[in-house]
């Protein structure tokens, strides 16, 4: 971490679409402190092992870790401006999609929203230093499950990672939508789209007076949050670590655009009861 002395702390916070870019900074810090806290050879054996609820609870209880000075919590924190950080990768990343690519495209503000960084409260949280993350899991798989903001946060990785293997090269095998294989530390990152993490299928209105169709909808998913996806629960022999993320399910806010849709989610387990059923976690 940079000397504290070239930070300008800011009382004022950034505004919401600086926030939404932020947000992929975090999460790629999140993850880059995952494995400086974890050991990936522990992980890799307890998933060898079979070990899978294991693997689980080691992944949760690594959210926050013990450091010299105590109880670290990733989460507690605040936003830091450094006016003289720079971007963490180029535009010209091969990994990146055009669309999403805010330095190719000129996004407004870009140069700003670059300049701050998540600072938790108590503990160090390191910059990320690609040739020492592809060392430290040499030889590993890792895959990212869930929707667009996994989706970005790989691309993200990936543009960082690269500077470090300029052998680097697509990758999307084995179903993924996307990712990278780098041959100098025999890595391979993937990315699975798994919108639900859980299976549903599609429903489409067929009686004139059904009750559902008394109400207006037309079509809609019906959610079994008992049962995971065939989009990953097919591949996880393959990944060492697997990182997942899910939120339509529970954005009730944002299917309100959509009022001809209808998801069948079981709002009434809430989102912590139905990843523990679709896990099968005790």
């Amino acid at each position: 971490m940079r000397a504290a002395s070239s930070m300008l702390r800011r009382r004022v916070k950034p505004n919401g679409a600086i926030r939404f870019h932020l947000l992929w900074i975090l999460l790629i810090s999140a993850v880059i402190a995952f494995f400086v806290s974890v050991s990936p050879t522990s992980l890799l054996q307890a998933f060898l092992n079979g070990q899978t609820r294991a693997s689980s609870r080691a992944a949760r209880s690594h959210c926050s870790y013990k450091e010299s000075r105590g109880e670290c919590n990733f989460a507690d924190g605040s936003w830091v401006f450094n006016k003289s950080r720079l971007p963490l990768y180029r535009e010209d990343c091969p990994f990146h999609r055009n669309a999403w690519n805010c330095g190719k495209n000129r996004r407004e503000g870009l140069d700003i929203i670059n300049r701050w960084k998540w600072v938790p409260r108590s503990c160090n949280l390191p910059e990320i230093r690609p040739v020492n993350f592809l060392s430290s899991i040499r030889n590993m798989n890792l895959g990212f499950v869930g929707d667009s903001l996994n989706e970005n946060l790989l691309v993200s990785m990936l543009c960082v990672l690269a500077s470090a293997d300029p052998s680097a090269r697509r990758w999307k095998r084995r179903k993924a939508w996307r990712g990278a294989y780098f041959p100098k530390y025999n890595v391979t990152v993937g990315y699975h789209r798994a919108v639900l993490l859980a299976e549903f299928h599609e429903w489409k209105a067929t009686k004139p007076s059904g009750p559902l169709e008394n109400l207006g909808y037309i079509r809609g998913y019906q959610v079994n949050v008992d049962k995971p996806a065939s989009d990953w629960i097919n591949i996880t022999e393959f990944y060492d670590v697997i990182i997942f993320n899910t939120g339509h399910c529970h954005s009730g806010g944002a299917l309100t655009n959509f009022p001809q849709i209808l998801l069948f989610c079981s709002t009434r387990m809430g989102s912590r009861s139905s990843r523990r059923s679709i896990f099968r976690m005790d």
